[in-house]
């Protein structure tokens, strides 16, 4: 049996779409243009404000409405290998999965455990954290996937019995980390 780690956002489900359209709803502008998902991928961390001029009282207002939305985080979209990913879990019953996610405002855990039941994936083990090193370290993880390159460098830190995975995006390529993959599938298990 294998323990498995997997952040959600930027991984599994496609924060980027959702964030760009409450963004343009927000600032009343659309400043994306044609650079927007699923043209592309981020090239920063906070890549409304670093590469399209929202400002950073227009980026804290979209976080005020994510933090007061009863379901932000249960209608966003699956990543586009999600599919895949469904399909690779059905012959992967030996492994332990846990979705580890640092998500914030109305009752984020239960809003991640519906977006999975409505998503194929019924009874996920939902954990939401900030210090994915900790986690990792808690539960023995063998393994840790994550987009976020600061998330990898505290599993690495906190875990070194875990392999963590950092999957590469743009706003990522900075990072220098012991392990990555191009794609989610790539990272997994066989």
């Amino acid at each position: 049996m294998i323990k498995v780690g997997i952040d959600l956002d930027g991984v599994l489900a496609n924060f980027y779409e959702a964030y760009e359209k409450l963004t343009i709803d927000v600032a009343g502008k659309d400043n994306f243009g044609d650079k927007r998902w699923p043209n592309q991928y981020p090239q920063s961390w906070n890549w409304p404000e670093d590469h399209f001029g929202y400002s950073k009282e227009t980026m804290a207002q979209v976080w005020n409405s994510i933090r007061s939305s009863h379901n932000f985080w249960t209608k966003l979209n699956p990543m586009p290998e999600y599919d895949r990913y469904l399909d690779w879990l059905l012959h992967a019953q030996s492994h332990e999965i846990y979705y580890v996610t640092d998500r914030s405002g109305v009752y984020p855990k239960r809003q991640t455990e519906n977006w999975f039941d409505w998503h194929g994936i019924p009874y996920a083990t939902v954990l939401i954290a900030k210090h994915k090193g900790l986690i990792a370290k808690g539960l023995n993880l063998d393994l840790y996937i994550d987009d976020k390159g600061e998330n990898i460098e505290d599993v690495e830190d906190d875990s070194p019995i875990t392999k963590a995975v950092l999957i590469s995006r743009p706003y990522n390529d900075s990072f220098r980390v012991k392990h990555r993959a191009d794609t989610l599938l790539e990272a997994l298990p066989k």
